[in-house]
């Protein structure tokens, strides 16, 4: 599953786009009060208050985010502020990586593998264009497209 932004995304553009996203979200929110002022106040306290704390729950789960009860929470208690850190932190490199050599889910920051203790530094490479993990042997980067110099590129992650 792909976040919803990129990694290489700056700050200000992951910021502007949350903001647009909730200019939309009060339009359409506007419209449907409009159209249904009489159903609206529980649809809207389930919609609005609880919704987004459910989705960023059901995301962190779904990213392997630790503690995910706690980022719900926060969401629940300060919305859109809430709303707006999950997004913008949890988009900057939280998607874990696989050991080459055995499949244990590893971090990024990991030099060994947890499940079998290989180096990673060694097996794990990086896309030189877009910071993305490519595997050994790989000609092209599955995330760009960009044909690599050579299979077995060891670089750093782009920052």
């Amino acid at each position: 599953m792909s976040p919803i932004f990129k990694e290489n995304d700056s700050t200000f553009k992951k910021a502007t786009m949350v903001v647009l996203w909730l200019v939309i979200a009060i339009v359409a929110l506007k419209l449907i009060a409009f159209l249904l002022h009489d159903v609206l106040p529980p649809l809207f306290f389930i919609a609005v208050f609880i919704g987004p704390a459910i989705w960023v729950f059901w995301n962190a789960q779904e990213r392997g985010v630790s503690k995910p009860l706690a980022w719900a929470l926060l969401v629940l208690f300060t919305w859109v502020i809430g709303l707006v850190i999950y997004l913008i932190v949890q988009s900057d490199g939280s998607r874990r990586l696989h050991c080459p050599a055995c499949g244990s889910e590893v971090k990024r920051e990991y030099t060994s593998c947890p499940g079998c203790g290989t180096e990673l530094g060694e097996l794990i490479r990086y896309c030189p264009s877009c910071g993305e993990a490519v595997q050994p042997g790989w000609e092209f980067c599955s995330s760009c497209g960009r044909q690599l110099d050579s299979p077995c590129v060891k670089s750093s992650p782009v920052a």
